[in-house]
């Protein structure tokens, strides 16, 4: 439950200071769309690729001072994914997908 309220509360506090890049993912119809901040994205990509409801994962970053934050820059942004089609499951399905909770 702890890991929970961590990584909600991250998210929340970075979205406020998020900037777009680029990476905003097509909605099809009345598709809801929630952007989940993670460590690794790459780790996180993969996890929420294998889930039902998923229909697209597009990593990337948001937030920070780099006009092109990368990898290389760690603390320049926040790696994120948004997730699409959230009428199929709950918010904390996804997150259980990550924390193995």
């Amino acid at each position: 439950m702890k890991k929970l309220i961590t990584i909600v509360s991250v998210t929340l506090l970075f979205s406020c200071f998020s900037m777009a890049q680029n990476t905003e993912p097509t909605k099809q119809n009345n598709e809801k769309v929630a952007t989940l901040a993670g460590g690794c994205f790459w780790c996180v990509e993969e996890a929420f690729e294998q889930l039902s409801g998923v229909r697209e994962v597009v990593s990337g970053y948001a937030g920070g001072t780099e006009e092109s934050p990368g990898g290389e820059q760690p603390s320049a942004a926040l790696e994120f994914i948004p997730l699409e089609d959230m009428e199929e499951r709950g918010y904390g399905d996804y997150i259980s997908a990550v924390t193995g909770d």
